[in-house]
């Protein structure tokens, strides 16, 4: 299922305003490591014994060897602080708004991770975070609703790549086979 890509990350110029190199506040990753510890207990319980569980041990760049379910969650919570804190210190923007990191299972929606608000405009967000690549899932993707894909990309322990995409210049990306069967585009750098 794999496909011919039709646009190359080496394309993409990194003093673009389109992506750019950013180092990590070491106050944010202790904000994310906290809120992770809690996560990872309550979807412990919530997903004992199911596909959700996430078993095993990563090599990550940003953390080094660290358990799968930790990982997932980690990444995910820094992404998300990370690009928060953009929009809070960014004068541009008046306002966003967030759902919590936190929340009882019946309450857990798919739904758009930050609306901002620039000059009078809402725009909807979407935060994707990861390491080696830019991978969004293909059945996902067909849902998405943002008006912007914000990509955090780690490079090691200290900084990470910022990116902005649209849906459509995702859809030009490699379309692959996932492990467990779920297809996914993706761009490598």
């Amino acid at each position: 299922m794999t496909r011919k890509r039709k646009i190359h990350l080496r394309e993409l110029n990194l003093k673009s305003s389109n992506m750019k190199k950013v180092k990590i506040k070491s106050w944010l990753k202790d904000y994310a490591h906290d809120i992770t510890e809690r996560r990872v207990a309550i979807n412990r319980e919530r997903y004992a014994g199911t596909f959700k569980q996430r078993k095993g041990i990563k090599k990550s760049l940003l953390l080094g060897e660290v358990e799968r379910e930790y990982y997932t969650e980690y990444i995910g919570i820094l992404g998300e602080l990370l690009t928060r804190y953009y929009y809070e210190i960014t004068p541009e923007y008046t306002s966003y708004q967030a759902s919590t990191l936190i929340k009882d299972g019946k309450y857990v929606t798919d739904d758009v991770d930050l609306t901002v608000v620039k000059i009078g405009t809402k725009k909807k967000i979407s935060i994707k975070a990861g390491e080696g690549s830019f991978k969004f899932n293909a059945k996902a993707l067909t849902k998405e609703d943002s008006d912007e894909i914000v990509f955090l990309l780690f490079t090691g322990p200290e900084d990470y790549i910022v990116a902005h995409f649209s849906k459509e210049e995702i859809e030009q990306w490699d379309l692959k086979q996932g492990p467990y069967g779920a297809p996914y585009y993706e761009l490598k750098p």
